[in-house]
């Protein structure tokens, strides 16, 4: 039986292979979708060997970058981002990164904001899947800075952070996996009180479907979002490139 997978740690938030394995039995499809949840990349290059059958697999955080060693090629997405989260493991073996989280949060923040598109955006986060969300905020024509723990991977630290810094970015994504369950209990060092009913808040977490973040941020009057949608639409354009 042809496999795909999804590496990362932890996996208790994802719902991921429910997803394609609802997918694999509605396209009546020979296949099955494992979580391999590993806390190394040697642990997950073993993995690799005793799941010979497979076919592609998706990556999720913390590896998106980690995971550009273990392939022989990457798309033209994949390089401009510079991290991946899907790889196709071709006929003859070798592996190809590619990126489709760029994409798919691009078509769901763009349907989400419609006319109201700001032209700056406050990424909270600096991994590989901020990577994507910044690549895909240039592409809109939106201007972006980072806010990191290490004050050499962003354009802020989370101290520097301020009620009227804030209020300089209309829109704030959360890239960071704080208030992911089963920790959805925690919420970025983020001032709240700098929000306004002119903000928009996008937070890439989808389980829950509202974090910690979002609910506190709906409470202070901003509209918000979270990443479910685009777990879908990154989904579906893994699977496209897998069979492409």
């Amino acid at each position: 039986m042809i496999t795909f997978a999804l590496w990362g740690f932890p996996l208790g938030h994802s719902f991921s292979q429910t997803y394609f394995r609802d997918k694999f039995k509605q396209l009546k499809i020979e296949a099955d979708y494992l979580l391999a949840s590993v806390a190394s990349l040697e642990e997950f290059k073993t993995w690799l060997l005793l799941n010979p059958d497979l076919r592609g697999f998706n990556v999720t955080v913390p590896f998106k970058e980690t995971a550009l060693s273990l392939v022989d090629n990457l798309t033209e997405t994949a390089q401009a981002v510079g991290a991946i989260n899907c790889v196709k493991i071709n006929p003859d073996g070798s592996k190809t990164g590619h990126n489709t989280d760029a994409d798919a949060f691009r078509e769901s923040l763009m349907k989400w904001l419609g006319t109201n598109v700001p032209s700056m955006a406050l990424v909270l986060g600096s991994g590989g899947s901020s990577k994507a969300v910044r690549y895909a905020l240039q592409l809109s024509g939106i201007s972006s800075m980072t806010v990191s723990r290490n004050p050499e991977n962003g354009d802020y630290t989370w101290d520097f952070l301020s009620p009227e810094l804030i209020q300089q970015f209309p829109l704030i994504i959360n890239t960071t996996p704080v208030g992911m369950y089963p920790n959805q209990h925690l919420m970025p060092p983020f001032p709240i009180t700098g929000l306004t009913s002119q903000h928009f808040v996008f937070d890439l977490i989808y389980n829950p479907s509202e974090t910690s973040l979002l609910a506190a941020a709906k409470n202070a009057g901003a509209i918000t979002k979270n990443g479910l949608e685009m777990l879908h639409l990154q989904a579906e354009a893994s699977w496209m490139y897998w069979n492409s």
